[in-house]
């Protein structure tokens, strides 16, 4: 590893992620690279790396060890289903009450490997979510993220949720159209400032969306000839 810099290295077999660093730009012959982490303790519990562009530097020639998809890494288990139906049941309820949008605090207990929601004190309207943090965190858990909700508006990541999100590494959830029937979800994790979209069921531990059916069912299929 080749330090260039205070947080750029160029990429090779033995590469490890510095303990001291939170984000790194890495330079490797496929491309340019954010190599970032999240640490509780001295635990590293996400850590993303996401191409910046495709531009070939041979100039570099380390090995050839990264391809231009996004990957993530974890060290715990996905956030169940149950707890976003239960978050979206409560979003629901506020939007009747308020027509607003609400929040819920994300913790995780790295010793039960467990999770859990809770609500925050919090002034909610259309668009926004004031909260404050006076009760103390349940012993044993993190403070690791929020999820909240877009109201009747579709998910995803408004420029005032950038700037109340991106301050603070964690995890960020947001649910729209909260009185359709499924669950319209926008999942990211934001790093030094930076915001990386996740696909929901990498970490939420989502339902298979099919259906029981008759055995019997089954009887009337047949393999054809030509195959």
């Amino acid at each position: 590893m080749t330090y260039m810099g205070e947080r750029i290295v160029f990429y090779d077999r033995n590469f490890e992620f510095p303990t001291n660093k939170r984000l790194l730009y890495v330079v490797a012959k496929n491309g340019n690279f954010l190599w970032g982490c999240i640490k509780q303790g001295d635990e590293t519990w996400i850590e993303i790396v996401a191409p910046t562009n495709r531009k070939i530097i041979e100039s570099c020639q380390p090995e050839d060890l990264l391809n231009f998809e996004q990957k993530i890494y974890t060290s715990f288990s996905k956030i169940p289903y149950g707890l976003i139906l239960m978050a979206k049941g409560f979003f629901r309820k506020v939007y009747e009450k308020f027509q607003s949008e609400a929040m819920l605090q994300i913790l995780y207990s790295p010793e039960e490997d467990k999770w859990d929601f809770r609500p925050l004190h919090q002034k909610v309207s259309f668009a926004s979510v004031q909260h404050r943090e006076i009760e103390p965190i349940p012993e044993g858990f993190l403070a690791v993220g929020i999820i909240h909700s877009h109201g009747i508006m579709l998910a995803g990541h408004s420029l005032e949720d950038d700037f109340n999100e991106t301050g603070v590494d964690g995890i960020y959830i947001t649910l729209g159209r909260v009185f359709d029937g499924p669950v319209n979800m926008s999942v990211s994790v934001t790093i030094c400032g930076l915001r990386f979209i996740l696909s929901p069921d990498f970490l939420i531990d989502m339902p298979d969306q099919i259906s029981y059916f008759p055995e019997d069912w089954l009887w009337y299929v047949r393999r054809g000839e030509n195959q």
